[in-house]
């Protein structure tokens, strides 16, 4: 009888190595996928937090008129890099008598206008004259 060479591996081992590292895959498949849903709202949130960050800034700049404060109250959607419609909500508190010097309060508020969810939220005091 001829010696035969074993140092190979065999097509079944081959096939059993495959569908044992195709289980484990599937047994990642969630993980990645809730990897994925993470890193959506995280873009999101991050966008969120930009637009809030943004309105807060243009209040201080505008400083010390009022007036120019005031004008920064309203409402405006943007979407974030996917699509996702933020709603941005600035809110200026009534502004002192004329002549005074005081603080006045700006906060600006993102909200997810598909789900309602707030995302983000800031105020802060501007100094007025």
């Amino acid at each position: 009888m001829a010696d035969h060479d074993d140092d190979g591996l065999t097509l079944v081992e081959i096939v059993i190595a495959m569908f044992v590292l195709a289980l484990v895959m599937i047994g990642m498949l969630p993980l990645l996928i809730t990897g994925i849903q993470a890193s959506a709202q995280n873009t999101t949130r991050a966008t969120a937090n930009q637009l809030v960050s943004e309105r807060m800034e243009r209040a201080t700049n505008r400083g010390p008129s009022c007036a120019a404060i005031a004008a920064l109250a309203g409402v405006t959607v943007q979407n974030d890099p996917r699509g996702v419609p933020i709603r941005v909500t600035t809110a200026v508190a009534a502004c002192p008598a004329a002549g005074t010097a005081a603080t006045v309060l700006v906060t600006a508020t993102a909200v997810r206008t598909d789900t309602g969810v707030e995302l983000a939220t800031s105020s802060t005091l501007v100094f007025v004259r």
